[in-house]
């Protein structure tokens, strides 16, 4: 059998270095798989944004309202760091269209979802704010029985509970100049709005609450203390009927015996 010499060995390692080279996918492929186009997402998920920006811009409501709907509804772009301001632009697009229920539906469901992104969910309360308010529905109940409080007295609510849990200085330290400037803006548009005869107030509406739990407690004892008195009374009822019945026949017997004993021990008398 003949023997490989020394200067073989080099020519094998090379060949088997060929053949795994020839294995292995290509390495474009290969960074792809390990989230190489992310780059390339990133400059759609950034072009998208854009071109939503230019047609709000240009007043194309209607269309770019359509594409921030894609853009939200894409799973890739759920986590970006734009998809608030996505979202604001939609109801935005509603509002500049004169839908008001849609944008009044849109608004809460930003300022809801992104309430710590003061510089996304300041605006969208205000504009939510001003459209209840002129919207102007009255309490109501709706489809589920449900009772809902005014459009005006729902848009106070909201803004005062916003600057309610907002107003920390822990909180607003960490604002920038231009929310800071949104947020006051709500701020001072809940100080109007509060003004209003109509409205109630968060104070006024803890009192009238506290007070109604009050009645509510009072209502309640009295229904125990009247449970209590007519079981008393039920218990009461069965004690003297249960000796009516068992102990009279008794006193009755012992009564003629001591009678028959009294005539039978006494007859001179």
């Amino acid at each position: 059998m003949k023997r490989f010499g020394l200067r073989t060995y080099p020519l094998l390692a090379a060949l088997v270095i060929a053949c795994l080279a020839l294995m292995l996918p290509p390495q474009s492929s290969r960074a792809a798989d390990a989230g190489g186009d992310l780059p390339d997402r990133q400059q759609t998920e950034e072009s998208a944004r854009t071109w939503i920006r230019l047609q709000m811009e240009r007043g194309e409501y209607e269309s770019a309202a359509e594409a921030a709907r894609n853009y939200i509804d894409d799973r890739v772009n759920q986590n970006t760091r734009r998809l608030p301001e996505v979202c604001l632009w939609l109801a935005e697009s509603y509002d500049k269209r004169g839908l008001r229920d849609d944008a009044i539906a849109t608004y809460v469901k930003v300022w809801a979802a992104y309430m710590g992104s003061v510089g996304i969910s300041a605006p969208a309360i205000k504009r939510y704010m001003e459209l209840g308010w002129e919207r102007n529905l009255p309490e109501r109940t709706d489809d589920s029985g449900r009772r809902c409080v005014s459009d005006r007295q729902s848009a106070y609510n909201a803004g005062a509970r916003f600057i309610e849990a907002t107003d920390r200085p822990e909180f607003r330290d960490q604002m920038t100049a231009g929310e800071l400037e949104k947020w006051d803006a709500v701020r001072r548009l809940v100080a109007t709005y509060a003004a209003d005869p109509g409205i109630k107030t968060l104070e006024a509406q803890r009192m009238a609450s506290a007070e109604q739990g009050g009645k509510k407690l009072d209502i309640g004892l009295g229904w125990i203390v009247a449970v209590g008195l007519t079981f008393a009374a039920f218990v009461a009822m069965v004690v003297w009927s249960w000796r009516r019945n068992c102990l009279s026949p008794r006193i009755r017997e012992s009564g003629e015996q001591g009678a028959k004993e009294y005539t039978v021990g006494d007859p001179d008398d």
